[in-house]
């Protein structure tokens, strides 16, 4: 459950021919606009290894690396990232 003014921001994943199109930086604007007229001040993400140059290029900082278990033998690296909402 997210803290008072704060969001949790999920993004799906998108089509390889989508790749690059400017199609999630859309929908990012659009929700993060949609946000802030509620009041939200703080996002959060748990970002992957492929997902990160999105949300640090959307303004987010890294405030923690995890490592995940993802079934038998299988870590993988998340970030864990915020941003500070004006």
């Amino acid at each position: 459950m997210p803290m008072m003014g704060t969001s949790t921001c999920c993004i799906a994943r998108r089509a390889p021919r989508a790749a690059r199109s400017g199609v999630a930086s859309t929908l990012y604007l659009a929700a993060e606009q949609r946000l802030v007229a509620q009041g939200v001040t703080r996002l959060f993400t748990e970002a992957s290894m492929l997902a990160k140059p999105f949300f640090h290029q959307q303004g987010f900082s890294v405030i923690a690396q995890e490592e995940v278990q993802r079934g038998e033998g299988v870590t993988l690296l998340r970030y864990r990232m915020q941003k500070i909402l004006d």
